[in-house]
């Protein structure tokens, strides 16, 4: 047995719910670990920079790995060839259209529900003399 084989059967013993549920723990160890490092008072702008990484990370995975396994179905190694269903593209399409359409619906009703935007610029209007 190769290395690399009996690494993945000493890490991952179980079952797929099993294996999948200790890939993600594995995978969130070193961000927590990292979290530790982090004050409780960090200012603003450092905590916006970490929250747009982890932001970043989470597109970039979804546009560039994701969803074109999800528009090009089914892959088969015997064959070698991409089945196509266009109507599951176009439920899948709609299915992400839904999904982003929600989530901006419920962003806008807590903002309405909280009084605004969250935030107060302060303006002060005067008239001018002039």
């Amino acid at each position: 047995m190769s290395f690399q084989a009996s690494a993945f059967a000493f890490l991952f013993p179980g079952n797929a719910m099993t294996n999948s549920i200790l890939a993600t723990a594995y995978i969130s160890i070193f961000p927590n670990l990292l979290l530790y490092f982090v004050p409780p008072d960090i200012n603003t702008g450092s905590l916006n920079t970490l929250v747009s990484f982890a932001v970043g990370g989470l597109l970039g995975d979804v546009f560039l790995h994701l969803l074109p396994h999800a528009f090009l179905g089914e892959h088969t190694e015997e064959n070698a060839v991409v089945v196509v269903d266009n109507k599951k593209n176009v439920l899948i399409g709609v299915g992400i259209f839904v999904g982003l359409f929600f989530f901006f619906f419920m962003d806008k009703m807590m903002r309405v529900v909280n009084g605004g935007s969250g935030h107060d610029h302060g303006h002060i209007h005067t008239e001018s003399t002039a």
